[in-house]
């Protein structure tokens, strides 16, 4: 793991999966085959709800491609996928000419088109949290298929 699990709404999650463990991935069915563009974690949140966690140091493009091969491949061996999460120590000035994250911690392009990921049927918004916010008592309810927790 690489570093501390987002908490959100007051809680963390109850089930962690690293997805650079090729044990893991066997077992659940993961085609390994995916060129290095895989997200870090598969988080289980007390409230039934699954998030795809991308922890990066680097450059977005990457996080936004490593999200989107994860949960398109989760999706093709039937895991839910509620959210998805790529967190950032900040972004840096070059990202800053490219991304933006509004007030509700969606990542969206100059336009304000929001960056999301396909899962199934419906499109899942990519949140943008920063690490220090990680602990913090991140309410995102409305982005819960339930809306509630």
């Amino acid at each position: 793991m690489l570093g501390k699990n987002p908490m959100i709404n007051n809680e963390k999650p109850n089930e962690i999966h690293d997805l650079d463990d090729n044990g893991y991935l066997k077992t659940i069915g993961y085609d390994m085959q995916n060129d290095g563009e895989i997200a870090d974690e598969y988080a289980h949140y007390p409230w039934c709800d699954w998030a795809v966690i991308e922890w990066k140091g680097s450059a977005m493009p990457k996080a936004i491609r490593q999200v989107e091969t994860t949960t398109k491949k989760l999706g093709q061996i039937n895991k839910p996928v509620d959210m998805v999460i790529i967190l950032k120590k900040r972004l840096n000035r070059w990202e800053q000419k490219f991304y933006k994250r509004r007030n509700d911690r969606v990542l969206v392009d100059l336009q304000g088109q929001p960056y999301s990921v396909r899962v199934g049927n419906h499109k899942v918004n990519i949140l943008l949290l920063y690490y220090s916010e990680e602990n913090s008592n991140t309410n995102l309810l409305k982005y819960l298929p339930k809306g509630e927790a």
